[in-house]
């Protein structure tokens, strides 16, 4: 039965203080306020493939899990991939969000935007402030 481990207090378990995601907040804000600041090195993540890489990565969340069920387990079975598999992996994922983004999400962006800036022009509203 597990009520009969010993317990640890809350606050000095450093188990319990990883796996609650409050106990992070601190370190993201301060992860976020620091690149808000721009220093040297975050010149680097302004590089035209990273960027690219930022704008595709909603189509990676959403692509992502399919995918890696569909290359490591393709019949539901758990199996132990190769390293050329592990690259595969990985690379298909980024290579099929990256279109996704460039064919689907890209000018579906453009439509909508276009749509909204040509309903805003056509206001009465607008004209008349």
């Amino acid at each position: 039965m597990v009520a009969d481990r010993p317990r640890l207090p809350a606050l000095t378990s450093l188990r319990f203080f990883a796996a609650h995601d409050a106990a992070l907040t601190p370190a993201f804000v301060a992860i976020i306020y620091g690149m808000a600041l721009r220093p040297h090195w975050t010149k680097v993540l302004e590089i035209p493939p990273l960027v690219l890489l930022g704008e595709a990565s909603y189509s990676f969340y959403l692509l992502h899990s399919n995918l890696l069920g569909w290359i490591f387990q393709p019949t539901g079975q758990p199996m132990h991939p190769s390293f050329g598999k592990m690259i595969l992996g990985v690379m298909v994922p980024i290579v099929l969000s990256i279109l996704v983004y460039k064919l689907i999400e890209g000018p579906a962006r453009r439509l909508l935007r276009g749509k909204k800036k040509a309903a805003l022009q056509l206001t009465p509203a607008a004209a008349t402030a």
